[in-house]
């Protein structure tokens, strides 16, 4: 089921919620362009566009929304860091891989790899194998969506009980996982 929907997704989904750039210092990704956390991806090959670029001119985020070199970067970063290891071109459902996609970026792979196992109600082990895709696609859209929804919202919620540091960005990662 080869296709294009992670572009799609990439643009509709990921980059409005992931926004053009931030450094904030209670992020614990640090130094963040489009989702892409320095600290968590320092090899990305669109660092050294930013660092020029940041020495070019202040306003980096009118920079970087204007530079079509690094959207290139951008995805296909996410096509090869979460999209291809998510196995995302063998899920039928554009919903399915809307949230799976989103939850990823905002998780991590492995994280929203085993939410996703707990969903399906399959053996957790990370692994997205073809057990883990067979029940994927046998579920119905909407209430894997739902479910995977509630278990994102199960994982903030115990994120920011065990760092209260964490409390700032909690509505908007709900209103992020609700608006899906």
């Amino acid at each position: 089921m080869k296709n294009k929907n992670y572009i799609k997704i990439i643009k509709e989904v990921v980059l409005p919620n992931e926004g053009v750039y931030s450094y904030d210092e209670n992020d614990p990704g640090g130094e963040t362009v489009y989702g892409i956390s320095k600290k968590n991806f320092p090899k990305w090959k669109g660092w050294y566009i930013v660092d020029k670029l940041k020495k070019e001119n202040k306003n980096i985020k009118k920079l970087l929304k204007n530079n079509k070199n690094i959207l290139e970067y951008v995805y296909d970063f996410y096509k090869k860091e979460f999209w291809n290891k998510l196995k995302l071109d063998n899920i039928k459902d554009y919903n399915k891989q809307k949230v799976i996609m989103d939850t990823s970026v905002n998780l991590g792979v492995g994280r929203t790899s085993k939410l996703i196992q707990k969903v399906l109600n399959v053996k957790v082990d990370g692994i997205i194998g073809p057990i883990t895709l067979k029940h994927l696609n046998e579920m119905n859209e909407e209430l894997f969506v739902s479910k995977l929804k509630i278990k994102r919202i199960e994982y903030y919620t115990n994120l920011v009980i065990k760092n209260k540091k964490l409390k700032k960005y909690f509505y908007g990662w709900i209103r992020r996982t609700i608006q899906l």
